[in-house]
């Protein structure tokens, strides 16, 4: 967490047109500085509520809370309680247990983890719909950048890089675009990372 901010004035009323019992609000932000996050704790449960950082992911994010509603059951992802477009609020379900990221855990926990976030991320990755040729042609385009942002880098780099190093390289950042037409397009999970 960045620092301890107080919810906003608005975002408190919105919450409570939608959580009439909320009692408090307890900054709960990542420790960036565009995390704006608060635990909203009522008289039975809590739930979360988060102002985006922009238009583009809060559409992103309430797509994706649609999504999951689809692909997951209801104890497997947080559910989209509501959303206010001009807040770029999204108010969530709370879900039980611990985050995982910086918990000691032991050989086999830390295996049991990997193992269960596969299955969900398989459940999730197979609920994905067929895409549209409208989809294939931004996927390509973003891709298509990131190759060229790829071959932009190894020329700065070449010199640290050995000529099969180079080589490398070259074969992904030109096969990269090619990928985006023969791969499944499915929806990612941005936060699946690794524990450490």
């Amino acid at each position: 967490m960045n620092h301890s901010a107080p919810i906003p004035n608005d975002l408190w009323a919105w919450v409570l047109d939608h959580l009439p019992d909320a009692r408090t609000a307890t900054d709960v932000s990542w420790a960036r500085g565009d995390s704006r996050v608060w635990r909203i704790d009522t008289t039975t449960a809590s739930a979360f509520v988060k102002i985006s950082p922009g238009v583009r992911d809060f559409a992103r994010e309430t797509d994706a809370y649609a999504y999951a509603a689809r692909a997951l059951a209801s104890h497997q992802a947080p559910r989209l309680i509501a959303a206010d477009h001009h807040l770029l609020a999204l108010l969530t379900t709370a879900q039980p247990g611990k985050i995982v990221r910086g918990l000691p855990l032991e050989e086999k926990e830390e295996l049991r983890v990997y193992e269960d976030a596969g299955r969900l991320l398989r459940r999730w990755h197979d609920h994905s719909a067929p895409a549209t040729a409208d989809d294939r042609t931004a996927i390509r385009d973003a891709v298509t950048g990131q190759a060229d942002e790829a071959a932009a880098c190894l020329q700065a780099t070449r010199h640290r890089l050995t000529p099969d190093e180079q080589k490398l390289a070259r074969d992904v950042a030109h096969g990269l675009p090619h990928l985006a037409d023969e791969l499944p397009l499915v929806y990612r999970h941005g936060d699946y990372a690794p524990l450490h």
